[in-house]
């Protein structure tokens, strides 16, 4: 898969010395493979695969860079970049809906904040204008009932 999308993909592995000591033994049996406790996973190892160019293949690529023309030359080194590109774009994609989705419930608690405010606000103009219609008429003001009681605050 990465190969074809432009990454050479290259693994090497060998027989791990548990599976050497069974080959020479030259029993393999299920019982030996439990003395031995190997699973499939221990049979084979991974090793590093590392290439290098001879100096003739070095020099033969400075010849070919040169015979290239400069956009040609370039377009190999965008090779893998799609699936790169593809993975950043819905990361991306998932960051703004998770961004816009926040904004939704800041504005959805501002509106609930501001009309909370202007019916506090309400309340206590409605309350002095009645305490002043008492006043008028000698009666007692009506007693302050806490507005935090009445107002919970928004979480």
């Amino acid at each position: 898969m990465r190969t074809s999308r432009g990454f050479l993909s290259l693994r090497a592995y060998r027989l791990s010395n548990t599976a050497m000591k069974l080959y020479k033994e030259g029993e393999f049996t299920l019982d030996m493979l439990k003395n031995l406790h190997v699973s499939y996973s221990k049979i084979f190892e991974e090793i590093t695969v590392i290439i290098r160019n001879s100096h003739l293949v070095n020099l033969l690529m400075c010849e070919i860079a040169d015979w290239m023309p400069e956009e040609e030359s370039n377009q190999f080194l965008d090779m893998g970049t799609a699936s790169v590109l593809e993975k950043s774009l819905q990361a991306m994609m998932e960051c703004v809906d998770t961004v816009s989705q926040e904004t939704n419930k800041l504005t959805n608690h501002q509106r609930q904040v501001i009309k909370q405010q202007q019916a506090k606000n309400q309340y206590l103009q409605k309350r002095a204008a009645e305490n002043a219609a008492r006043a008028a008429k000698d009666e007692p003001p009506l007693p302050d009932d806490d507005i935090n009681k009445l107002f919970k605050p928004i979480p």
